[in-house]
């Protein structure tokens, strides 16, 4: 049997040989011969530094701009994964935790209208925050029971430091909320670090392993009048979130060699 796929999205700044050596520790508690994990490397340069998932105006961060100028071609390039086979795990961290924390959520919402979507088994967000520019996508999640989102069949595991001095704790608990009944949170004492202690290690490799365990199965039945209400919750969204999963190719856009502060 092939190995169980896992993607990995780095930080800005890392690309992802560099996330890669970071995470060195929890790679190895996932067996090789069960699990292949593949890093991926933001589209937009940084010159010597890494690479960035979208760019920003100098001084702006993620979790207050208004807008992520060329954020199109991460989507594209992390919705492509699903053509080489099934995805049963995601890791990300920092901006690449934020890429992912609106990916999901559009993903959610097209899964439960029953349109086609693209979820792993497991998604872990470490050192995360709040997508600004799409608080509709996340903030339309709050709108459907928690235990509606439990059944989508895509668990998320927030990671947070309790002295986070990047993105703030708060907001990557706040996106843990959106989540409902599908999420769950682990907190370590460090900055804005992928925590690599002892107990940080155990729950994030026994989140992934549990994703790699399974078959990736359809999305679960859910009883029809619930259906009913779910779509209806997500409909005024549900044009967006298509174009935000699988947004289309633009000929303009081009990776640049530098670009501004998370």
């Amino acid at each position: 049997m092939a190995p169980k796929r896992i993607i990995a999205l780095h930080g800005k700044g890392q690309s992802g040989a560099s996330f890669r050596r970071n995470i060195q520790p929890l790679l190895q508690r996932l067996p090789d011969d069960d699990v292949t994990v593949k890093f991926l490397d933001a589209p937009w340069e940084l010159g010597n530094s890494g690479g960035a998932w979208w760019r920003l105006p100098p001084g702006v961060r993620s979790y207050d701009a208004k807008h992520y100028e060329g954020v199109d071609r991460s989507l594209e390039q992390l919705a492509a994964e699903w053509e080489h086979g099934d995805v049963y795990g995601l890791v990300a961290f920092s901006q690449g935790a934020i890429l992912l924390s609106f990916f999901l959520a559009a993903n959610m919402q097209l899964r439960l209208a029953r349109q086609p979507a693209l979820l792993p088994r497991k998604a872990l967000l470490i050192g995360g925050s709040w997508p600004n520019p799409y608080t509709e996508v996340m903030e339309s999640l709050k709108a459907l029971p928690a235990e509606g989102l439990a059944l989508l069949g895509c668990d998320v595991l927030t990671v947070a430091g309790e002295r986070d001095d990047v993105n703030p704790m708060e907001m990557a608990l706040a996106v843990s909320r959106c989540f409902g009944g599908a999420a769950s949170v682990h907190m370590h004492p460090g900055k804005h670090i992928v925590p690599l202690d002892d107990a940080s290690l155990d729950v994030m490799s026994r989140f992934l392993l549990s994703a790699c365990g399974c078959e990736v199965a359809e999305p679960p039945a859910i009883e029809p009048a619930a259906l009913a209400a779910a779509a209806n919750a997500v409909a005024p969204a549900a044009a967006s979130a298509a174009t935000l999963a699988a947004p289309p190719a633009t000929a303009s856009a081009q990776p640049s060699q530098s670009a501004a502060s998370q």
